[in-house]
C-alpha cells in the first residue's frame, strides 16, 4: 500500500439534472439516477487506483448491505479495504446528491459509520510500504479530530510520509482553532477557496495562504472551482488556470484534484506541474456524472491538456 486515504466512506445517490423548483410539484422526471461509491476518501482511493496506486481507505462503514456493496465496490477497482473497519451498529453514510443543470450540486447526508473512526485504527494504517497519507477532510471524522489526529499526522511525519489534507465544511463551528494545531504536520494543505476564506477571513489568496504557512503548513495549494488554483509556499506562488469546460457534474472535483497532484507529486513533479496536471484531471472528471466513475488515467488527462493547448493556439 503506497497511499493510505482516510476520511468518509459512502454510497452516493445522485439525481440529475434537478430544477430548483423540485419541492414545489408532486413529481419531477430526471434523465439520471444512479447509485456510486462517494466520500472523500473513497473518491480520492478510487482516482488513485485509476492511476495505478496502491491505495488504502482508512474509513468505517456499518455492518449493513449498503456497507457490504460499498467494499465489495473499492476491492474489485484495486483499492485496499484491510485497513476499513466494518463497525456492528452503525449506519453506513448515505448522501443524496442533486445536481443541477449547470453542473453545481446540493448534498442532503445521514451522517453515519464514517464519523467513528478512531485513534488506534488509524495509527494501523502507517505502514512501512506508505508513502503518503492523505486526510479526506478534516471536520469530517470528530472522534479522530478531538482524539488523535494531532499524534497521527505527527507520527506519519516522524516516519517519512508524505501528509496531505483537504477541509470539508465545518459542522461543528470550530472555525480555524479547529484545526490549527494539526497544520504544522502538514506537508500540503489544499483547500477550497470558500473554505480558505472561511479559515482565515482573508480576501486575498495570498493572504489566505500566508496564514497557513504562518501556522506550519509547508506548502499551500487553494482550489478555485472554475477559475483553477492558487499555489503559494517559502519560495514559490503562482496561479494556474482551469481549462474552460461547461461541467456536467462537480460532485468530487476536488477529491479528483488532490488524488491527481498527489499522484503526480509522487511521481516526482515540482509542484506548479502537478497542480497544472490537477487542474486539468479535476476539470476533466466534471465531464462525467458521478464523484467517482470519471474515466481519468493518466493518458486522457494528457490527450486532454493537449487538446485545450492546441485550441488556445487557434484562438
Amino acid at each position: 500500500m503506497d497511499i493510505v486515504c482516510l476520511g468518509a466512506a459512502n454510497l452516493d445517490i445522485f439525481a440529475s439534472p434537478v430544477d430548483r423548483s423540485v419541492f414545489q410539484v408532486q413529481k419531477q422526471h430526471i434523465e439520471e439516477i444512479g447509485l456510486v461509491p462517494g466520500g472523500d476518501a473513497v473518491n480520492q482511493a478510487l482516482t488513485l487506483s485509476k492511476f495505478g496506486v496502491h491505495a488504502g481507505l482508512a474509513a468505517c462503514v456499518g455492518a449493513d448491505e449498503i456497507g457490504e456493496m460499498l467494499l465489495r465496490t473499492l476491492r474489485s477497482r484495486g483499492v485496499e479495504t484491510a485497513c476499513t473497519e466494518i463497525l456492528p451498529g452503525e449506519p453506513t453514510t448515505v448522501a443524496i446528491v442533486l445536481v443541477g443543470k449547470d453542473g453545481e450540486r446540493n448534498i442532503v447526508a445521514k451522517a453515519g459509520a464514517h464519523t467513528k473512526l478512531c485513534r488506534e485504527s488509524a495509527l494501523r494504517t502507517l505502514t512501512s510500504s506508505v508513502r503518503a497519507l492523505s486526510i479526506g477532510s478534516f471536520f469530517s471524522c470528530p472522534d479522530l479530530e478531538d482524539d488523535g489526529m494531532e499524534v497521527l499526522l505527527r507520527t506519519a511525519q516522524e516516519k517519512g510520509i508524505l501528509t496531505f489534507a483537504d477541509m470539508s465544511s465545518d459542522k461543528r463551528g470550530l472555525g480555524f482553532s479547529g484545526i490549527a494545531r494539526f497544520l504544522p504536520y502538514l506537508d500540503y494543505f489544499l483547500p477550497s477557496l470558500y473554505d480558505a476564506e472561511y479559515l482565515t477571513g482573508k480576501r486575498e489568496k495570498s493572504e489566505m495562504a500566508e496564514v497557513f504557512l504562518q501556522a506550519g503548513v509547508r506548502h499551500v495549494l487553494i482550489k478555485c472551482g472554475a477559475e483553477g488554483c492558487y499555489y503559494q509556499d517559502a519560495v514559490q506562488r503562482g496561479g494556474i488556470p482551469a481549462v474552460p469546460v461547461s461541467p456536467v457534474d462537480t460532485t468530487g472535483a476536488g477529491d479528483t484534484f488532490v488524488a491527481t497532484f498527489l499522484y503526480r507529486t509522487l511521481s516526482g513533479d515540482p509542484l506548479p506541474e502537478a497542480a497544472a496536471f490537477a487542474c486539468a484531471a479535476a476539470t476533466l472528471h466534471t465531464q462525467t456524472f458521478g464523484a467517482s466513475d470519471s474515466p481519468l488515467s493518466e493518458e486522457a488527462v494528457q490527450a486532454f491538456r493537449r487538446a485545450h493547448l492546441e485550441k488556445g493556439k487557434t484562438r
